[in-house]
């Protein structure tokens, strides 16, 4: 190990044999494999986080290029530009059949979008990461759907409600002004009784008996 301070920035550097237990040359067994670089990785992003340093993008399949092919590449004229990115990531017009099966169609049209944009940055310095944007693009875009769809069934849900509560209003509604008739028609009946009652009365009255 040795400390290097010619530079600006003092770094150090470590030569490391990687001897296992049994005294034979063995990386795997120091280093751990790649789910153990994988999480070294993360620990060390986390804990020079407060440096600016990021996390590389996980499951990537970029590889180590030369600096003069990288600058040989951002020479090279590219074909994309902003109507072949839109035409790219356009969706087809769903026909019946995708309109009966939502979740195909949007199968279908992920992986075509995907070839569509993989060909037209094939080659170039910004291959991986365009394909990484598009694919956030889309999960955000299903995202989408999947809220507006819920907020669909959510609405409807409480349309339902709502109709099914007019409804029972309306038929109490109805049933008080069913009440209120027939409470006329007992009160005229009432009326009725009580007039023939006094009729009787009357004709019964003593007075009337002894004339």
């Amino acid at each position: 190990m040795y400390l290097h301070l010619d530079e600006k920035t003092p770094h150090i550097e470590a030569y490391v044999v990687p001897i296992d237990a049994k005294g034979k040359l063995n990386c795997k067994s120091f280093l751990g494999g790649q789910a153990k670089l994988r999480d070294l990785q993360t620990r060390y992003a986390t804990h020079n986080k407060n440096f600016g340093l990021q996390r590389g993008l996980k499951g990537s399949r970029a590889t180590h290029q030369q600096v003069q092919k990288f600058y040989e590449q951002i020479k090279q004229p590219t074909k994309v530009n902003n109507e072949n990115l839109q035409k790219a990531v356009k969706l087809e017009a769903p026909a019946l059949k995708n309109i009966l099966n939502p979740d195909v169609y949007l199968k279908e049209q992920e992986a075509k979008i995907y070839a569509k944009v993989a060909r037209l940055f094939a080659s170039t310095v910004y291959e991986n990461k365009i394909i990484q944007q598009a694919k956030k693009i889309l999960r955000e875009w299903k995202r989408a759907e999947a809220d507006a769809e819920k907020l669909k069934y959510k609405l409807e849900s409480e349309k339902e409600a709502l109709q099914e509560k007019l409804n029972s209003q309306a038929k109490a509604i109805q049933n008080l002004q069913q009440l209120q008739l027939d409470n006329k028609d007992l009160q005229r009946q009432l009326s009725n009784a009580i007039s023939e009652t006094n009729a009787l009365k009357e004709k019964f009255s003593p007075n009337k008996l002894k004339t």
